[in-house]
């Protein structure tokens, strides 16, 4: 989610009061800016629970499949 499209959903919806996110995180490419966006969205004092994988970036282990020789011929 794009920064000004944070902006724009707290301005239109408001920010969370509880953010629950099991087993997301790591299939996200940016993980440090999806964090920065649940930050932005969440409101004071409001409650996160995260769950996620923190050794292992599926992400980029999806990507590496996707790319290899053996398999790339299944991601067209």
């Amino acid at each position: 989610m794009a920064d000004d499209d944070v902006a724009r959903f707290v301005r239109e919806q408001g920010r969370f009061q509880r953010v629950f996110s099991f087993l997301t995180v790591q299939w996200m490419a940016d993980q440090r800016h999806a964090m920065r966006n649940i930050e932005a969205l969440m409101a004071p004092g409001g409650e996160c629970f995260l769950l996620f994988s923190a050794r292992l970036n599926a992400h980029e282990v999806l990507m590496a499949v996707k790319n290899s020789p053996r398999w790339s011929k299944y991601s067209q």
